[in-house]
């Protein structure tokens, strides 16, 4: 074994080394774990017999067009002569093991140059299928609390809204004060609970977009007045970043769902800004024809060891944690689920104390791509 691939019998990932031929050269022990096969029945043999795909009697070099490809193989789609189009993250395969059992991997392909083979490519197998059964087992606990909190919450909100209507002048102030605190929290818990089921059936896929052409301009007003009420309770000033060519944008999309993701954005804004700050709205027409929106606030910023954490469910910054500025940690992951509904992507950039600027993008309709490009 070449010493440079000496690192694959460490690795905690399955890994494999396939010549131009798709013939297995050299794998790593996670992957003879993996497919519960001992290494000697391993080398020497094509990818498609051991994952069990679509195979080709013609050798890579040969072929003029790179193989389709199905849905349980990407590695038929490597080539020699030309440099392959490999994938720019983990794509999903399913494998089956020399005991019938069925695992879920994310497979990576990276090509080679060795002495022995001119073209080689070194697979990296890693194993999701305990971390997708985890998911799909708390997606379920997750809907299934949260609808059966909904009948619960809503007797209690309804014998809180009687009593309350019921309480005379000479109900004892501080008692009036602990019954509204009451139906305050009661609100927050079913807020909760709605952006639960709500994030739990974007990322099940039981939620379907109704697009239409929408002003981008009517738009941002639209959220930015929903909100008056918080930003005026703060003292916050809301500027909008929209030029003349801007204000005529028009965006496909779902109308409803897009303002639903600006006010999860806006909201954050409100709250992790201080009084007297500045919050602008924004949008831009970008070369590639999509119009990215954007929220920009003056507020805490977030830390870099967070970036990865931001678009959890769940997650609430440290710095806001056991605080009056605490939410319930899903509104920029519905935001993410939302966007990512529409095939856009959102994204931010942030520094601590200086504030933070979340984009996402969306493609302007039809007629107004093919007007941009001449046609």
């Amino acid at each position: 074994m070449d010493f440079n691939l000496q690192f694959l019998e460490y690795l905690s990932d399955a890994a494999a080394v396939l010549d131009e031929q798709r013939v297995f050269q050299r794998v790593n022990p996670a992957l003879e774990k993996l497919l519960d096969l001992p290494r000697a029945t391993l080398l020497g043999k094509k990818c498609f017999e051991v994952f069990q795909c679509h195979s080709s009697a013609a050798p890579i070099a040969e072929q003029d067009n790179p193989v389709q490809s199905g849905p349980d193989c990407p590695l038929l789609g490597l080539r020699q002569k030309q440099a392959p189009e490999l994938p720019s993250e983990e794509e999903p395969l399913s494998l089956t093991t020399s005991q019938g059992e069925q695992r879920e991997v994310f497979i990576r392909y990276v090509p080679l140059n060795l002495a022995e083979a001119s073209a080689s490519y070194l697979v990296l197998l890693q194993d999701r299928t305990v971390q997708k059964l985890y998911d799909r087992i708390q997606g379920q606990f997750v809907a299934t609390a949260s609808h059966q909190l909904r009948t619960p919450l809503a007797n209690f909100k309804t014998s809180l809204s009687v009593l309350m209507a019921n309480t005379g002048p000479e109900f004892p102030p501080p008692l009036h004060k602990l019954l509204e605190n009451m139906a305050v929290s009661s609100e927050r818990m079913e807020r909760i609970v709605n952006d639960l089921i709500e994030l739990t059936s974007l990322q099940s896929g039981r939620i379907s977009l109704h697009t239409r052409p929408v002003q981008v301009d009517a738009l941002l007003k639209e959220v930015a007045a929903s909100l008056q009420e918080i930003l005026k309770a703060k003292g916050q000033k809301l500027n909008f970043n929209l030029n003349l060519p801007t204000q005529k944008l028009r965006v496909e999309a779902d109308k409803r769902r897009v303002t639903q993701l600006l006010g999860y954005l806006l909201s954050n804004a409100c709250k992790f800004s201080p009084p007297a700050s500045t919050i602008t709205l924004g949008a831009r027409l970008e070369e590639s024809g999509d119009v990215v929106l954007w929220v920009r606030d003056e507020g805490i910023g977030i830390k870099p060891e967070e970036h990865d954490f931001i678009f959890y469910k769940f997650y609430q910054m440290q710095i806001v944690e056991n605080t009056n500025g605490a939410g319930g940690g899903l509104g920029l992951a519905l935001a993410k689920s939302l966007i990512e509904l529409h095939g856009g992507r959102l994204w931010f950039e942030s520094k601590p104390g200086s504030g933070s600027t979340f984009f996402f993008n969306l493609p302007q309709p039809k007629e107004a791509k093919d007007k941009l490009d001449g046609r």
